[in-house]
């Protein structure tokens, strides 16, 4: 900065940074009251010759000075930009100057970002017709983030109270929910060892652990239910909001019914180390010892040797027709509502299950990697972690997964989401996903557009939705263009089309619609991308420094700038 601001009597204004085509300036401004000296008397005649100097342009000149002002965030108009060129004497010097495709930000373009649907885009759907979260088989890359540690504890059991809630208990009375991206601490009443817990809906769940302790959660609050202190609880199923099953360390189940405790003996079990029912009449429990078992309210009605000497640890289901039961050996048995069946041999490091509601099952590993079965077939995702030893895991329908384990530590990861779009049936079903503004953007008339996104095929048969854009003229007419991808395989493919801008384009966005014409349109869809031809412009702009000048605000006051831009 150049020259000097002493201070004088009278209100000092203000001090701002000011971005002019690739310079930067640091403006200094200040209001002053004393009479101005003769070269100021001078400098204001010249701003006076070059104000009046505005009026002397044709219609079609102050016409182009406004447009280029209301693409400058730092001008007002044509005219002020006419004023200040004039009064500072600026030497242009054109550094590039050519025309380039510019790739224009679509917010979310990836479509990483949402619940179950896409921030930033718009879902319609129309009958059968629809668009979904979904990721695929294609990427096993999961981006693990820690958000949670807490040295010389183990987080113990995790559970899912809704897709943007998930609880998750460990030693020394620590209980943790995260919602809305943030984990807060639950007051539990205790410092014991807490081994399980079970989620009845978002607002309710059950918490059990040593000394006998059995907490309800329920809208942020705790309350104890503690059975004998001299028991260790290591397993739990939750029934109603207040009915629980219970399985011990010693080889008993207990029974809370809402207004007292019940303990039975089981057919040897060792330890009931998973408990899965729809009633306190109805439920499944596995232990180690190689056995599962069914009780039925009164009694062991059915008990399985497995007879292979593994251990079982943990059970899960959806339903009493479909269960699941790991056992230390990696296995994974199945119950159909008849039989209890080997499903598949994982590694034998295998650790915790979780259940979508949609009947995908997810595996977590001691290493951290994630096992999840998908079309018929059991997908590894991620790369071993050799941090820490994890114990469980929980997933929601938005394609989070979290892990938790030794020292606590607590980790996020998002498998890599996609849309699938869906026409439904003839007769105007249809499914679609649109950016949700248009993006502002000045395109000439003529000028090159060409738009976008990643497709797939669901299937050989099925054809691939329209991928189109919606442009916004000067005078706010509505400009379309679309076209159809064209595929051959199951592959994903770059699929793009170019076309000319039908006129002065101030606004633009980009969508998929799948329809059903004849057949249904189905296909995965990612990345949409918009490049528009424009002129790439630098200009180095140089004067001589000023002494003081003069400029009138839009409110009418005097602001006097001390710079050498």
């Amino acid at each position: 900065m150049k020259g000097k601001i002493a201070y004088k009597k009278g209100r000092l204004g203000k001090v701002h940074f000011q971005k002019n085509r690739g310079n930067v300036a640091m403006h200094f401004s200040l209001v002053r009251n004393k009479p101005p000296s003769p070269a100021q008397q001078q400098q204001r005649q010249v701003f006076k010759q070059s104000a009046l100097s505005y009026r002397q342009l044709t219609a079609q000149q102050r016409e182009n000075l406004r447009l280029w002002g209301a693409m400058r965030n730092d001008l007002i108009s044509g005219y002020d930009w006419w004023t200040k060129a004039k009064l500072t004497n600026i030497i242009m010097q054109k550094m590039i100057d050519r025309d380039d495709s510019h790739n224009i930000p679509i917010l979310n373009a990836d479509l990483q970002n949402g619940g179950l649907d896409f921030t930033n885009f718009v879902i319609s759907e129309n009958g059968e017709g629809y668009v979904k979260v979904v990721w695929l088989d294609d990427d096993l890359n999961l981006q693990w983030q820690r958000e949670y540690f807490e040295y010389n504890k183990i987080a113990r059991d995790m559970a899912r109270m809704g897709n943007d809630k998930i609880l998750v208990v460990g030693d020394y009375g620590r209980a943790f929910i995260r919602q809305n991206g943030q984990w807060t601490g639950i007051n539990t009443g205790t410092l014991e060892k807490l081994i399980a817990c079970d989620v009845l809906n978002e607002n309710i769940a059950w918490i059990v652990g040593y000394k006998g302790n059995a907490i309800k959660y329920k809208n942020g609050s705790c309350e104890h239910y503690n059975f004998d202190e001299n028991k260790e609880a290591n397993s739990l199923c939750i029934i109603s909001e207040d009915e629980i099953a219970v399985g011990t360390n010693d080889d008993k189940l207990l029974i809370w019914n809402g207004n007292e405790w019940s303990e039975h003996s089981t057919p040897g079990f060792f330890a009931i180390t998973g408990i899965y029912g729809a009633s306190l009449n109805d439920m499944w429990a596995c232990g180690w010892i190689n056995k599962l078992a069914h009780w039925n309210g009164n009694e062991w009605d059915e008990v399985i040797d497995m007879g292979n000497g593994h251990n079982f640890y943990k059970i899960k289901g959806t339903s009493m027709s479909n269960i699941y039961a790991l056992t230390d050996q990696g296995e994974v048995y199945h119950y159909d509502g008849n039989e209890w069946s080997l499903f598949a041999s994982l590694d034998d490091d295998i650790r915790d299950i979780d259940i979508l509601p949609n009947g995908e099952i997810y595996i977590v590993k001691e290493n951290g990697q994630v096992y999840r079965y998908y079309n018929s077939n059991w997908i590894k995702y991620g790369s071993p972690l050799n941090d820490v030893t994890y114990t469980t895991m929980a997933v929601n329908e938005y394609g989070d997964v979290f892990i938790a384990g030794y020292n606590f530590f607590i980790k996020q990861a998002r498998f890599n989401r996609r849309a699938e779009l869906y026409g439904g049936n003839p007769g105007g079903d249809y499914g679609k996903l649109e950016m949700e503004d248009f993006y502002n953007i000045r395109i000439c008339e003529g000028a090159t557009i060409e738009y976008g996104a990643k497709v797939k095929r669901v299937s050989l048969t099925a054809p691939l939705p329209k991928i189109y854009i919606t442009m916004l003229g000067d005078d706010n007419s509505i400009y379309t263009n679309e076209f159809r991808p064209v595929v051959s395989d199951l592959e994903w493919h770059l699929k793009t089309k170019q076309t000319t801008a039908p006129a002065n384009i101030k606004g633009i966005k980009i969508g998929v619609k799948a329809e059903n014409v004849e057949i249904a349109e189905h296909a995965y869809i990612d990345e949409f991308q918009i490049y528009a031809e424009g002129r790439f412009l630098v200009v180095k702009c140089e004067h001589p420094l000023l002494e003081r000048v003069m400029i009138t605000n839009e409110d009418g006051s005097i602001i006097y700038y001390d710079s050498n831009w």
